[in-house]
């Protein structure tokens, strides 16, 4: 099955709107498990990403909740995540604040 799309669909079910949104790696799960955890505390949604792309279905969902988002977590920071990826999901959602606050 493909976890990127299961991680869009189950944001885009939950949160329409969301004003905070985190992304963790798809390919290892310890960012995944603790930013999940934080953003629930936040009430908002987590996507996943690869370390060198960002999937279709999380580009899709970030790009229709771009209005609403006023932050974004990214899990892993550049140790786990590319610069062209960085870029791509600060991009996507035209974050006013593209902010690290958990590098894991």
């Amino acid at each position: 099955s493909d976890r990127y799309a299961t991680a869009a669909k189950v944001a885009t079910t939950f949160f329409s709107s969301p004003t905070t949104v985190g992304v963790a790696t798809g390919e290892n799960f310890p960012d995944a498990l603790s930013g999940g955890a934080f953003l629930a505390h936040l009430g908002a949604p987590l996507v996943l990403a690869d370390t060198y792309a960002v999937p279709t279905a999380t580009t899709t969902y970030l790009n229709s909740v771009n209005s609403s988002v006023a932050a974004a977590d990214l899990f892993g920071g550049s140790a786990v995540f590319g610069a062209s990826v960085q870029t791509a999901i600060g991009s996507a959602i035209s974050c006013a604040r593209w902010c690290k606050r958990r590098t894991r």
